[in-house]
């Protein structure tokens, strides 16, 4: 009985909660809520009294429109059977049941016309007639119900607990349905926007802008060029980035040239590219692959890869979809097909000599990444041998995670710096 009423408990609570009802506004903020309800108490099976129909009264105080605390009465009368041993029909009796419990709820969705809610307290119960084998006890309880407003003041509630005594194991069970009486609620502050930006003083972080100065979604002014000199202080508005600006936001330094690429700092658009690159009128680099590659020079860190050799983000040639088991420097038959591709490579080019590098992410020792990468390596260069690449034009060495190409903090990272690259020699 107890579980049957226990899902229904939950599919009530479930219903009220998927439809909720935008309408007026349920639970406010500073209110007392008094409600006068009936219902039943369900005791577990296995006790000598019956369940019985009880009334209840609850008085709540609503701190905000989630969090309230009530106090809450309840009373009933029940049959119960004080002896095991007498006759049928001296055996069973009546007596009273009251109920005192504090209890925290929670409302969900305090702003719609239909509030569930959860509770959570305890408090302690009397029965009335010596003869029950525990007559008080404390207890605590938990449990949901809901509110749902017919008009501003007036609500209906349901109201559902799983009952816990502390004296026994029992699991007992109060359903209760009635009204409640809502009055009172906290003054709402009107909303200020002392400097008139739109934007109310407690969601406005420079809370002091000038009048019609326009600001962000902050309430701060506008400083397109980000050089901390707002717009409408800026003598120099499209200061490039990073430049360094005094108090009119303008560059302290006008003919600077950082990175030496021979385009004046105020007017650089790409003010930290590397020494040697050739950039266009704006600072930036002119885009260009010389060994056809597919990656810039201007990243790329391997130049003078062998055309069609496979490289990767940063166009260095590596041997793609060669794997080792871990701890592992064996090479699988299924990987022949990519290490295949470089001693054709090598075969058509007979004068290129390379070094293959092996490389590890940062997990294990660097002394155990430094070893096994160059196992790995060796036996790169073994099987080139094995494929008729001379000796004489292949070098190996193991960088363990010395140079990665990618962050170690994500699996993704890891796995590119896990590689075997190619080099080639002079």
């Amino acid at each position: 009985m107890m579980k049957v009423h226990l899902k229904i408990l939950i599919c009530l609570v479930f219903f009220a909660a998927l439809f909720p009802n935008p309408g007026m506004c349920e639970v406010k903020a500073g209110s007392f809520h008094i409600s006068p309800m009936v219902g039943g108490y369900f005791f577990e099976g296995n006790q000598p009294i019956e369940s019985g129909p009880i009334v209840a009264l609850g008085l709540a105080y609503n701190f905000s429109e989630n969090w309230g605390l009530e106090l809450m009465g309840k009373a009933g009368k029940f049959d119960f059977f004080y002896c095991e041993t007498c006759e049928p029909d001296t055996c069973e009796d009546s007596l009273n049941g009251y109920w005192l419990h504090l209890d925290a709820l929670y409302h969900i969705w305090p702003d719609y016309r239909l509030v569930p809610y959860l509770a959570l307290g305890g408090g302690y119960m009397w029965l009335t007639d010596d003869r029950y084998v525990d007559p008080e006890s404390p207890f605590a309880h938990y449990g949901a119900g809901f509110l749902f407003a017919m008009t501003d003041r007036i609500h209906l509630r349901g109201d559902v607990r799983h009952v816990l005594p502390f004296d026994d194991n029992h699991n007992n069970l109060s359903a209760i349905l009635g009204l409640t009486l809502a009055w009172g609620e906290k003054e709402k502050q009107p909303l200020k926007d002392s400097d008139k930006d739109g934007i109310f003083d407690h969601k406005d972080q420079c809370p002091y802008t000038p009048i019609g100065v326009r600001v962000d979604q902050w309430g701060c002014p506008l400083d397109k060029d980000q050089d901390g000199v707002p717009d409408y202080e800026d003598k120099c508005p499209k200061t490039p980035p990073g430049t360094q600006v005094d108090e009119f936001g303008c560059s302290v330094v006008r003919d600077s040239d950082g990175d030496g690429d021979g385009v004046k700092d105020p007017l650089d658009r790409c003010p930290d590219t590397p020494k040697g690159i050739k950039v266009d009128r704006h600072g930036c680099p002119i885009i260009g692959d010389s060994d056809g590659d597919g990656v810039p020079d201007h990243i790329d860190r391997c130049p003078g890869t062998p055309l069609v050799a496979e490289v990767n983000s940063v166009g260095c040639w590596v041997i793609k979809d060669l794997y080792f088991d871990f701890d592992k420097a064996i090479i699988k038959k299924k990987d022949n097909k990519s290490l295949d591709k470089m001693v054709a490579i090598l075969k058509k080019n007979p004068f290129l000599n390379v070094e293959i590098q092996g490389h590890t992410d940062n997990r294990g020792g660097k002394n155990y990444n430094k070893k096994l990468s160059e196992k790995r390596a060796k036996a790169v260069a073994r099987y080139l041998i094995q494929k008729g690449i001379r000796a004489a034009r292949l070098s190996y060495v193991g960088y363990g995670y010395e140079i990665p190409i990618a962050t170690n903090k994500t699996e993704e990272g890891r796995a590119l710096n896990r590689r075997v690259q190619v080099k080639p020699m002079k």
